[in-house]
């Protein structure tokens, strides 16, 4: 004979089963999202690594055209002799100038130079002889 504690148990037995099963749906909807989630972490590495490789050839492209232009801007500002031999005698002019300058206003300079030196006050300012009168200095 069964007891009642039996037919009990016996009874939830068959109940056991749909929770396991839930169970193990819910680890296969688990397993899955991962799965899931790893490709999305794998498709977005590569995506980065595609367009990092895309911006390094874009970098290296547009550096080459701006070497290419400085070195045309190069050639046509200093390639050109005559525009060179221009530019060696307008250097020379204004040299010249300078020199010219300098011969001309150099002994004015100097005697402006000595005079301010050479001219020595020997009085006290006014401000010294205030603070004398008063013994604060």
């Amino acid at each position: 004979t069964q007891s009642t504690w039996g037919k009990h148990c016996c009874s939830f037995a068959p109940m056991a089963d749909p929770s396991q099963a839930g169970i193990q749906a819910l680890l296969r909807a688990e397993e899955e999202a991962s799965r899931i989630v790893n490709r999305a972490r794998e498709n977005r590495t590569k995506k980065l690594r595609d367009a990092k490789t895309e911006a390094d050839r874009e970098i290296a492209q547009f550096k080459a055209q701006q070497e290419d232009k400085f070195q045309r801007d190069v050639a046509e500002r200093w390639g050109n002799q005559e525009g060179s031999r221009e530019l060696d005698e307008a250097t020379q002019r204004e040299i010249g100038m300078v020199r010219q300058d300098y011969t001309a206003n150099k002994d004015a300079v100097i005697e402006m130079m000595m005079k301010h030196v050479l001219a020595v006050r020997l009085e006290l300012p006014e401000i010294v002889k205030k603070s004398i009168r008063t013994g604060s200095l």
